[in-house]
C-alpha cells in the first residue's frame, strides 16, 4: 500500500525482469475523492525541445512546449498518443508505454502522466456556458492502470522502441493442446521481417474466403518486406483498406518480397 486515506487509496507493483529491460508499473486505486487529478511523475534527466509519440500507423515528432502572447512558454500535452512516446538527446532516451493513459504532460525535464481525472461538471465557471453535471465522471469507483517505461541507448529508431513497445501491448499467449493434428511441433503461422514492419491485421477478407495481411512501416525508411506464409499461396493481391483489388503480385511458394515506402500501409489479399 503506498498511500492510504479515507477517500482514497493507491497500491503500486512494480515489476522488474532479469532478462528484458523494461520496468512496468501497476498502479490501484480505489476512489471516493471527488474533483480530483491523479498523476505520476518521472524525473527522466532529459530536456528536449521534440519528443516522438506513436500515431495511427507511424510516429511523428511533437514539441515539448509552445509560445503565446498572453502566458509566454507553456509545455505542450501530448495529443492522443497511442500507445508509446519516447523522450531522448540521441545518445540515450526512455520510452513510456502505457494502456490506456494517453494524458502525459512534458515540462523541462520531467514526465507527468494522468492516471485519473475527476469533475462533477462542465463549465463551471458560468462564463463558457451553462453549467452541465457529469456524475459518472466523478470517477467514484476502482480502478487498474498499466504503465512502462524503458532506457536505452540512442534514439527510439536505432533502440528500436516501437517493438519493444509493442512487445508490452501484446503478451503472447499460451494455451495447452493435445498431440492430434498434422502440423509439426514448432512452427510460425506467419513472419514478417525486417523488425520495423508491424503487423496490424490478419483476417478473413469481406467478400470472400480470402486472407487480409495488413502492415505498416514505423520507422520512416523505404524497407524490403519478406513475409513468410505456414503454407504456399496460389493468389497475391495488393488491395486497398476497403479490400478493392488493384493489381497481382508475385510470390514464390510460401514467401514474397515488395518494396513499402516509409510509413506506408500496406494490405494484401492471400489465397491459399
Amino acid at each position: 500500500m503506498l498511500y492510504k486515506y479515507k477517500a482514497l487509496d493507491i497500491c503500486k507493483e512494480v515489476v522488474v525482469y532479469r532478462d528484458i529491460p523494461r520496468i512496468e508499473f501497476v498502479t490501484r486505486i480505489n476512489n471516493n475523492y471527488p474533483n480530483i487529478r491523479l498523476r505520476v511523475k518521472f524525473d527522466a534527466d532529459i530536456e528536449r525541445k521534440i519528443f516522438f509519440r506513436e500515431t495511427q500507423f507511424g510516429v511523428i515528432a511533437e514539441p515539448t512546449e509552445y509560445f503565446t502572447r498572453a502566458g509566454g512558454t507553456q509545455p505542450s500535452r501530448i495529443p492522443n498518443f497511442m500507445s508509446w512516446f519516447d523522450v531522448s538527446d540521441g545518445v540515450r532516451g526512455i520510452t513510456f508505454m502505457n494502456k490506456g493513459l494517453p494524458a502525459v504532460e512534458i515540462i523541462k525535464d520531467s514526465v507527468y502522466i494522468t492516471l485519473l481525472r475527476s469533475v462533477y461538471g462542465l463549465s463551471a465557471d458560468g462564463i463558457a456556458g451553462p453549467l452541465v453535471p457529469t456524475q459518472d465522471a466523478l470517477e467514484l469507483k476502482s480502478y487498474t492502470f498499466e504503465y512502462a517505461l524503458q532506457p536505452h541507448n540512442g534514439d527510439w529508431q536505432q533502440a528500436e522502441m516501437y517493438k519493444q513497445a509493442q512487445e508490452f501491448h501484446h503478451l503472447p499467449i499460451s494455451i495447452q493442446a493435445d498431440s492430434s493434428g498434422e502440423l509439426p511441433s514448432e512452427s510460425s503461422f506467419i513472419e514478417i521481417s525486417p523488425n520495423n514492419l508491424i503487423l496490424s491485421a490478419l483476417k478473413k477478407a469481406e467478400d470472400s474466403d480470402e486472407v487480409i495481411l495488413r502492415f505498416f512501416e514505423t520507422k520512416g525508411e523505404t524497407t524490403e518486406a519478406e513475409v513468410k506464409l505456414f503454407r504456399a499461396l496460389s493468389r497475391l493481391t495488393l488491395v486497398d483498406l476497403l479490400e478493392r483489388e488493384e493489381c497481382e503480385l508475385p510470390f514464390e511458394g510460401n514467401k514474397f518480397r515488395l518494396e513499402v515506402k516509409p510509413f506506408e500501409i500496406v494490405t494484401l489479399k492471400l489465397r491459399f
